[in-house]
């Protein structure tokens, strides 16, 4: 996660997060995979959200992660699984821009907006020089990011904290969750924004965290530039996990399926 998750409590309530327990990316990216030869890279796997179900597949699947607390967290629930599926999972801890597994593989996927926690062209492009260093000749890299809407950004409701998400852990303890985007720099493409959590436990006690988080929004276009600079062919571009075309109108995901030239 580059950083962006570090601290025990959001590790610790992150799978159970409503907006991340319905997202449909988790199939898309598991029929990648069978469909992909060798062993698969994810980049950002935190909890294991995509990865579990990946090595549950029967693919070898490595998982890079910056956040001790989110591959604690993964670690943990590789714990309760069968040892078929642990014996798929290898877990390193590294960055983006300069990790070294002196391994290739067939795929290399960074789901849910990950890529945008590098917030710079220079971190960019040195991560997709990495990702083709470790893809086979024609492996594919695979990622989504959300799709940057500049009139829903002016808005000033852009900036107004959401309604707060009550859910519970599987501890029982209850969580209440906000997010707000703080600000947006048009320049550097940047927004500054954070989740407040409030988790209350069974026995009355609290604990409270309000955790910032930076990405780097990135147009199509200068998508596609990137991966082309970078030695890269775009085999698909969609506009959800269902692979239906990507329609700029509908500004929701854009999820990128690129071969190494």
């Amino acid at each position: 996660m580059s950083g962006s998750w570090e601290h025990p409590l959001v590790a610790e309530v992150y799978d159970a997060i409503p907006s991340h327990r319905n997202r449909t990316d988790v199939s898309f990216y598991r029929r990648l995979a069978a469909g992909s030869s060798g062993s698969v890279l994810e980049l950002g796997s935190g909890t294991g959200r995509v990865l579990i179900p990946i090595a549950r597949a029967g693919k070898r699947v490595y998982g890079l992660e910056e956040s001790e607390h989110m591959l604690a967290r993964c670690r943990k629930k590789l714990d309760l699984k069968p040892r078929d599926v642990t014996d798929n999972v290898e877990l390193v801890r590294g960055r983006f821009q300069s990790f070294d597994l002196r391994e290739q593989f067939g795929l290399i996927i960074c789901p849910f907006n990950s890529f945008l926690h590098l917030l710079s062209v220079e971190s960019q492009v040195s991560c997709l020089a990495r990702v083709n260093r470790h893809l086979v000749p024609g492996g594919r890299f695979a990622f989504d990011v959300f799709d940057p809407d500049i009139r829903q950004m002016t808005d000033d409701r852009f900036t107004q904290a959401s309604l707060p998400q009550l859910f519970k852990l599987p501890t029982g303890s209850t969580v209440e969750l906000r997010h707000r985007n703080r600000s947006v720099d048009f320049v550097g493409q940047l927004i500054e924004s954070e989740i407040s959590l409030k988790v209350t436990h069974r026995d009355g006690d609290t604990e409270q965290v309000v955790h910032p988080i930076r990405q780097r929004y990135l147009f199509r276009s200068e998508a596609e530039r990137l991966l082309d600079r970078c030695g890269f062919a775009i085999e698909s571009l969609y506009g959800d996990f269902e692979e239906s075309p990507y329609d700029p109108a509908r500004r929701g995901s854009l999820v990128f399926v690129a071969r190494k030239g």
